[in-house]
């Protein structure tokens, strides 16, 4: 029986006499599990990075996509590339690079201008702070599991204890880490899983 083999581009069928094929392309394969960005028309979404070569990658995904005219990926590394869907079944998506891609500065830590993170997803979403017993609008501009910056009119201390909550965000706990009026970062008492994550960001 026929077997297919995805090579980030092209879809190769082989039979098992020629089980080669397979082989040569398994060893252009990168196997790993990393997150990443995946970037939808510019609005930044949460995904795994599952399988990578020159000519391309296999994303898991945590939620459907909506409709959109241009994809990009960004890795923890923060090199940023434009790919296109190849396929998609099963929260999996195989991807292709739109040009070639050398995948060792994607693979390497060095040279790079910022250390590896978990990613940190560019969001404009609008939540409410309590503190001191008040509350206060405030707009979330980012956000990653261990917490978000956001911008707020309230005057807030290092290390004061908030709680922030939104339509997307459940009420959560979180300290104040830094300030730079009126933007303050906020660290989670209780960090969320990237599955969590992940849908957030898909409400917001």
């Amino acid at each position: 029986m026929a077997k297919l083999i995805f090579d980030f581009g092209d879809a190769v069928i082989i039979d098992e006499q020629a089980n080669h094929i397979s082989r040569r392309l398994s060893t252009r394969l990168r196997r790993m599990l990393r997150p990443a960005k995946l970037l939808v028309d510019g609005r930044e979404f949460l995904c795994v990075l599952r399988d990578l070569c020159n000519g391309g990658l296999q994303l898991q995904l945590f939620h459907d996509l909506p409709e959109y005219d241009q994809l990009e990926v960004e890795f923890d590394s923060g090199l940023r590339y434009p790919i296109r869907k190849v396929w998609k079944s099963a929260g999996r998506m195989g991807c292709a690079f739109l040009e070639h891609v050398d995948i060792q500065p994607i693979l390497s830590a060095e040279g790079l201008a910022h250390p590896r993170r978990q990613p940190r997803l560019q969001v404009d979403h609008d939540a409410v702070l309590f503190s001191d017993g008040q509350k206060a609008p405030a707009v979330v501009r980012e956000i990653s599991q261990h917490g978000v910056a956001l911008d707020c009119p309230t005057w807030l201390m290092i290390d004061e204890l908030v709680r922030l909550e939104s339509k997307a965000i459940p009420s959560v706990y979180a300290k104040v880490r830094w300030r730079r009026p009126p933007r303050y970062g906020l660290t989670f008492k209780q960090t969320f899983g990237m599955a969590s994550l992940a849908k957030i960001c898909m409400l917001m």
